[in-house]
């Protein structure tokens, strides 16, 4: 997952094999069944099961894919759009779903917009249902701000992701990620380089995790170095690591360095 982009969840489906790996081993004897009249107009599959064939085939197993069509355009007050993936569904019974906002649409807890930028619609996952075969759904939340598009010149320039992200897993704990954008967002403050330049987009320097009850537990700082390898190329790496625990002994802090 691409928290700093907000990880569009898309799978490419037009295709005529499939290769499936599972822990590292290419398994083979898989075949794809299409639901759709037409498999060659994207906007018409609707959906597509993935089937093994031979492995074991006294065992119905299958992964069924679906994704928004151009009718879930506008669906209860929220845009979709088509074409993303909209469920899993697995021959155990569970099934996982996403939902996806526009990131103009995100508002803080007082009613104030998160995301003046991009200049265009930025679709982001905001929630993640996990369902069970028993009825049980687990739902994580995702929250972006301070989306930002990087501009160096006309051929320079490009979707800078977002400052922050919060995660707001089904026990309503929550993790807070800091991410450098070229400039956009100023956390200085809170870790962040102070030469913010274009090579460390989508770069973590930051995390806080917090309980259900809002008290911060842990706290993690990296600082990134870099090697030149040329005009305008970069080697990257974590170079400094500062993590803070935090509980009723007081904070604990550890370092370590590359």
């Amino acid at each position: 997952f691409d928290y700093s982009r907000g990880f569009r969840v898309t799978y490419e489906y037009l295709m005529d094999e499939v290769e499936i790996w599972i822990q590292g081993q290419k398994r083979l004897g898989y075949e794809l069944v299409y639901l759709s009249d037409d498999t060659q107009v994207r906007s018409d599959l609707k959906q597509f099961t993935v089937r093994s064939a031979g492995v074991l085939p006294e065992v119905s197993q299958q992964v069924v894919f679906s994704y928004y069509a151009p009718e879930d355009a506008y669906v209860g007050g929220v845009f979709h759009e088509r074409d993303l993936l909209k469920s899993v569904q697995f021959h155990q019974g569970g099934v996982v779903s996403y939902e996806y906002t526009p990131a103009t649409h995100l508002l803080d807890n007082g009613g104030q917009v998160l995301n003046h930028r991009p200049h265009y619609p930025v679709f982001v996952v905001s929630s993640v249902i996990r369902s069970d075969f028993t009825g049980r759904n687990d739902v994580t939340n995702y929250s972006y701000s301070d989306g930002h598009f990087f501009f160096d010149g006309p051929f320079d320039r490009s979707f800078a992701g977002f400052g922050q992200v919060m995660v707001t897993d089904p026990l309503g704990q929550q993790s807070k990620y800091f991410f450098h954008q070229g400039g956009g967002f100023a956390g200085s403050s809170l870790g962040e380089h102070v030469s913010d330049d274009w090579y460390l987009l989508g770069r973590m320097y930051r995390s806080e995790q917090y309980d259900s009850s809002q008290n911060l537990l842990q706290r993690q700082v990296i600082s990134w170095d870099l090697v030149s390898l040329g005009p305008q190329r970069f080697f990257l790496q974590a170079t400094d690591l500062v993590s803070t625990l935090f509980g009723s002994g007081g904070p604990r802090s550890s370092a370590s360095s590359t």
